[in-house]
């Protein structure tokens, strides 16, 4: 009995025994899965904390680049402003100066009008003054400006125009050379029938021959150079201007040519074979190589001068040059002017060659209507484009020290009064800085501020020759 009891004691202890074992591995089990479930918790919470961490990092950053960009931004705002200041001072000033200036033309053209009205009154004093002394010396050489000699004189000056004097025989007449007033001279005698009439003109004898002479190259005689040729140029037209203005008759050349303009031994021109005192100017040449029409007239004397401008750009022939105006058309207007100068007068400047070759091809103008006028337009081009080429010698090292050295007139803005920086030439010929006329023309004008004439057109070029000269002046007069 006791046996039994003890196996089945033995044996419920073994079952606990089993029991407790399987409860222990149980919670050795469980002890495993808690502590990995553990350990998976720190790994996630350590990740987490370097992810809060990075992005912390990336907030500051972020931060950061807000604040820079803040005081960036301020930074701008704060030059936008300055910049925006200094504008419309400026502005404010370009305004006061615009309104200075139109002020200024308005003062220049009231005091313009009253010149105007003083030179009508002087003229009219000097047209009764020269009235009233017409008993004194002739009328005609009074208003002309020319010189009168006597027959006598001429006979003297010729030795009774013998023989040996003369040096040519010529259509109109003989031609002699003689000495008048200790003076030597040329002198055309006229045959009695001619339709010019036995009158004498006499031009100085000068030694450096004639301009087409001078354009051949002929007798040893050597080439102009383009800075001569545009002088010339402006005293053709001068010459040209006196005669056609002469009073009570004007004076008509009829046969301006190279050949009838003489340079004396400074190359300065003097013209000769005037048809004198023009009766009739519907009468016809055919001898004028320079005249398309053939009248002795002020319109054929301009048509004239602009084949001699052309020649003088050119070097060549009248006959030439009146074949190919259209040559020379499509030359300037294709930029190829160049290609049609004159090589041996030199390196042209372009915008004056330019100006020059528009200029002659206006005189050439078959419809008179369509003809520059002398005074008012073609003298106004030459002069500009002449005082645009003379660049001063003397240097500051060349001067007398003690003496005050004058801006030449050619380098001062005619509206400013002040020297130029970017000179332009405008319609009218004359050259302004830029900012002035285009001011004028943008203040409503369409006329010349110095001749007060319609401009035709708006257009501005650079006029980069002048532009040089007034650096070379500055430079020279530090």
């Amino acid at each position: 009995m006791e046996a039994a009891n003890a196996k089945r004691e033995a044996f419920e202890e073994l079952l606990r025994r089993q029991k407790a074992e399987k409860n222990a591995i149980e919670v050795s089990r469980r002890a495993k899965v808690l502590e990995k479930l553990y350990c998976d918790e720190l790994r996630q919470r350590k990740e987490l904390q370097e992810a809060l961490a990075k992005e912390k990092e990336s907030f500051e950053t972020f931060k950061n680049q807000q604040t820079e960009e803040r005081s960036a931004s301020s930074n701008c705002r704060t030059i936008l402003e300055g910049q925006i200041a200094t504008t419309n001072h400026t502005t404010q000033e370009l305004q006061d100066k615009i309104a200075f200036t139109e002020e200024l033309l308005e003062v220049c053209k009231k005091e313009q009008e009253e010149l105007q009205v003083c030179l009508e009154n002087a003229l009219k004093v000097n047209e009764e003054l020269l009235t009233s002394q017409g008993g004194e010396a002739s009328t005609s050489q009074r208003q002309q400006g020319l010189l009168e000699f006597s027959f006598s004189e001429i006979q003297e000056a010729t030795n009774n125009f013998d023989p040996s004097s003369k040096l040519e025989e010529a259509e109109y007449g003989s031609i002699y050379r003689g000495v008048l007033r200790h003076t030597p001279v040329t002198i055309k005698m006229l045959h009695p029938d001619s339709y010019l009439g036995p009158s004498q003109y006499h031009p100085e004898h000068l030694p450096n021959g004639s301009l087409e002479d001078r354009l051949r190259s002929e007798n040893n005689f050597a080439p102009l150079s383009w800075q001569n040729r545009l002088r010339i140029s402006t005293e053709i037209c001068s010459a040209l201007i006196f005669l056609h203005s002469c009073n009570p008759d004007r004076i008509v050349h009829g046969d301006l040519k190279p050949k009838n303009i003489l340079l004396d031994a400074n190359l300065v021109s003097k013209l000769k074979d005037l048809r004198i005192q023009d009766q009739n100017p519907s009468r016809t040449s055919s001898e004028n190589g320079n005249n398309s029409s053939g009248e002795f007239s002020v319109e054929s004397d301009v048509y004239s001068l602009g084949i001699i401008l052309l020649q003088l750009l050119t070097g060549r022939s009248a006959p030439d040059l009146a074949a190919e105006l259209h040559d020379v058309l499509y030359a300037l207007y294709d930029g190829n002017i160049n290609d049609m100068l004159d090589e041996t007068a030199g390196d042209w400047p372009f915008l004056e060659t330019t100006q020059l070759a528009r200029l002659a091809l206006s005189c050439c103008e078959m419809d008179r209507n369509n003809q520059p006028d002398l005074i008012a337009e073609v003298w106004t081009v030459l002069e500009s484009i002449r005082a645009c080429c003379e660049v001063p010698t003397t240097s500051p090292s060349q001067s007398d020290p003690n003496e005050t050295t004058e801006t030449p007139s050619y380098l001062i803005c005619p509206i400013y009064q002040e020297i130029m920086e970017d000179p332009h030439v405008a319609a009218d010929g004359f050259t302004y800085e830029a900012s002035a006329i285009r001011g004028w023309l943008n203040g409503g004008h369409d006329t010349s501020p110095m001749t007060n004439l319609q401009l035709p057109n708006g257009r501005l070029i650079p006029n980069r020759t002048l532009r040089t000269a007034i650096q070379e002046w500055l430079q020279n007069h530090q």
